[in-house]
């Protein structure tokens, strides 16, 4: 792997994670200068663009590159008709840079796929694992005791650990050394204590997918044997706070039906998209026309159906689509654990997350994509933005 590789899967990386933190969230406001990830977005472009490289495209990537951003130049089309665009920019300012990071996926990891993603999960794994620690040490605490970190949203937070769990999974089936499994009790803590319903969910159905099918019956009863042993001790430092969030957060909710306002948002998605059937209301639209007073619809389909009309639930399926057809034929371990993480990923949309928050479910999509092996496929040059790599006939897988 080329240094230029790893320098550009290190700057993908940081913008992937770094959301939308910004120096506002320390009393400095100084507009987008002061949020990390556009100064990432364009060195990491500078990286791909100004350095000369090769990249693989099989015609089962392209058509999945080419879906997902139509579908993502739709969302920011739609602005076009929202009701208040000014009021729309916070979303309309995020769909932009999304289209710029899953654009240049293939020139980020196409040089050497399965390098590439090797060493996106390794540091997938660290920065969970220093958020992780940052958050059980001295992360901030809201009202009700959910813990996020830097100002950051307890989902958002969840979801970083629930990747560092996958990442951890992935470098213990890969090298075979038990200490990559010692931080996930304590990143599956921190993920408790996040409050996050939907990320918790995920976490779990996400560590089942990747059990099941990576790991054979005696590597996983020695997963579970480790699993057990390691718990003790987070369980034992965080006892009390593990047991106040798992009765405010999961038992009460149980109880007392508590869904956190959603049994208010869906009808209103539901209402947004009647009225607006074919393109809907535009981003932002949902919020702006009623919204339970919430910023987005707290589910993906619901979310674009409200904001996209039918033709953005079609865009968005036809990528869903590809995904499903693109995963069967996933058989590297690489290639299952992005398929897997993507499953994880895409429940999390289902309860929680806007159209940028989905950013690390479609980077989970892509890499499965492009892990797929193929029958026929052709070394495509570029050099620059406006002489990109010429696409490939379509290939027979």
């Amino acid at each position: 792997m080329s240094v230029r590789s790893r320098v550009a899967v290190l700057l993908f990386t940081a913008c992937l994670q770094a959301g939308r933190f910004g120096l506002d969230r320390f009393g400095i406001n100084i507009g987008l200068f002061g949020e990390p990830r556009w100064w990432l977005i364009a060195m990491l472009l500078g990286t791909v663009l100004l350095a000369p490289a090769q990249v693989l495209w099989s015609g089962r990537l392209k058509l999945f590159y080419v879906s997902l951003l139509l579908y993502l130049s739709f969302v920011i089309t739609s602005a076009l008709w929202t009701p208040d665009a000014d009021r729309a920019l916070e979303q309309i300012e995020d769909i932009p840079l999304l289209i710029l990071l899953m654009g240049s996926m293939p020139l980020v990891f196409g040089e050497n796929p399965q390098a590439s993603v090797q060493f996106f999960l390794k540091l997938l794994y660290w920065i969970a694992t220093l958020f992780g620690v940052l958050g059980l040490v001295m992360g901030s605490r809201a009202a009700d005791g959910r813990l996020s970190v830097l100002g950051g949203g307890p989902n958002v937070y969840a979801r970083i650990m629930e990747m560092g769990v996958f990442a951890a999974i992935y470098l213990w089936t890969r090298t075979g050394k038990v200490r990559w499994l010692i931080t996930i009790p304590f990143l599956c803590a921190a993920a408790v204590l996040s409050g996050s319903r939907g990320g918790i969910i995920s976490l779990l159905a996400g560590v089942g997918v990747l059990m099941l099918t990576t790991q054979k019956p005696g590597r996983l009863l020695k997963f579970v044997a480790v699993m057990m042993i390691l718990s003790a001790l987070p369980i034992y430092l965080y006892a009390d706070r593990l047991e106040m969030i798992v009765a405010t957060r999961f038992v009460e909710t149980y109880q007392k039906q508590n869904i956190g306002g959603r049994e208010f948002i869906y009808p209103h998605a539901v209402d947004t998209f009647k009225k607006h059937v074919l393109v809907g209301a535009g981003v932002d639209g949902f919020r702006q026309t009623g919204g339970a007073g919430l910023f987005y619809a707290h589910n993906m389909f619901l979310e674009v159906a409200a904001e996209g009309g039918l033709v953005g639930l079609a865009l968005m399926f036809s990528v869903l689509l590809q995904c499903g057809s693109a995963f069967r034929h996933s058989v590297s371990l690489e290639g299952k654990v992005m398929a897997g993480t993507f499953v994880a990923l895409f429940l999390s949309q289902m309860t929680s997350g806007t159209y940028y928050d989905a950013r690390q479910m479609w980077t989970s999509a892509m890499l499965a994509v492009m892990l797929v092996p193929v029958e026929l496929h052709a070394l495509q040059p570029r050099s620059t933005l406006l002489n990109p790599p010429p696409m490939m006939s379509a290939s027979r897988n």
